[in-house]
């Protein structure tokens, strides 16, 4: 026979236990535990068209394609130990944002997906590092 307050020591047996997280998804409430089947997005413009060991080679290639001080050349980038290769090139003078000096650029080459373009905005801190602010890929061959 069930007593009345089993019920009440059911609920009060989970209170040492961490509960999943929840979230009101369109009035339901739905569990917002993470789980690893999700890979979380990023937050660098260039993980859409190259893997992360080709980063450095671009950045390199960007900070000498986009100096401002000069009216900018087209500069061959080939990433070390990635499959990343290609050109970056300017495609407008440097202008300040904020506290950086960024500019717009083309960029074209074999990334992840094969045979890419994009044209961003990258953009110039004070230390002197270049960060890729934004990124739209174009057509992937």
């Amino acid at each position: 026979m069930r007593r009345a307050d089993d019920g009440l020591r059911g609920r009060n047996a989970l209170r040492g236990r961490r509960r999943p997280s929840t979230t009101t998804v369109a009035g339901k409430e739905v569990d917002a535990t993470p789980t690893g089947s999700i890979t979380p997005a990023s937050d660098n413009p260039l993980d859409q068209v190259l893997a992360q060991s080709d980063h450095a080679a671009v950045l390199t290639a960007l900070g000498a394609s986009l100096d401002p001080q000069s009216p900018g050349l087209t500069v061959t980038w080939t990433a070390a130990g990635g499959q990343g290769r290609g050109d970056v090139k300017p495609t407008a003078t440097a202008r300040v944002i904020g506290d950086d000096v960024c500019r717009p650029f083309a960029l074209a080459g074999v990334g992840v997906a094969g045979k890419f373009t994009a044209s961003g905005l990258a953009c110039r801190n004070k230390r002197g590092d270049w960060r890729v602010r934004e990124l739209t890929p174009g057509k992937s061959a």
